[in-house]
């Protein structure tokens, strides 16, 4: 596909939740976080009175983990877009408001897009990474990107991710 077709397609391709299947190999992850989120929510839903999940996108996986009414899965707050905002500034905020962090994990990993529908696709995805992400402000941007990809340049993204826990004292 040329340019513009890679555009259209990334501008008109539905997508809902948090399943990524239909990048299929067009974008490709070096490595994976050390922790299953799923996992780390289904065991505290038992005892916990209360859930906040943060910076996972709309909360749709804890919604779906949740009994219908008991919660409506909205995000309370839109990521974290500071640059200080880590494991260790997450931590002391939430040790000054009286919590108790009882595990933490933090980790990198690279991300491949290897053409620019599916970049264009996963920025409109997920819009907190370029919030002002708009196909025809960046255009002569993405047609650079999309000669250098076609030219067996992919682009590579390397992200760092953390996670934590923490309880009423």
């Amino acid at each position: 596909m040329d340019f513009a077709e890679l555009i259209q397609e990334a501008l008109a391709t539905p997508f809902e939740g948090w399943d990524f299947s239909c990048f299929g190999n067009r974008i490709t992850d070096d490595g994976e976080l050390p922790w299953d989120y799923e996992s780390l929510a289904r065991d505290r839903l038992p005892r916990a009175a209360s859930l906040l999940d943060l910076g996972t996108g709309g909360g749709e996986l804890l919604a779906s983990l949740l009994d219908p009414g008991t919660g409506d899965g909205e995000p309370l707050a839109p990521p974290h877009v500071d640059a200080a905002w880590d494991l260790t500034a997450a931590t002391s905020a939430l040790e000054e408001a009286g919590l108790k962090v009882t595990w933490s994990r933090e980790a990198a990993f690279t991300t491949t897009f290897h053409d620019i529908g599916a970049l264009v696709l996963f920025l409109r995805v997920i819009s907190w990474q370029v919030p002002d992400f708009d196909v025809r402000a960046y255009d002569s941007g993405l047609r650079a990107l999309h000669e250098a990809m076609e030219g067996g340049h992919p682009l590579k993204a390397t992200a760092h991710r953390f996670a934590l826990t923490a309880t009423g004292q």
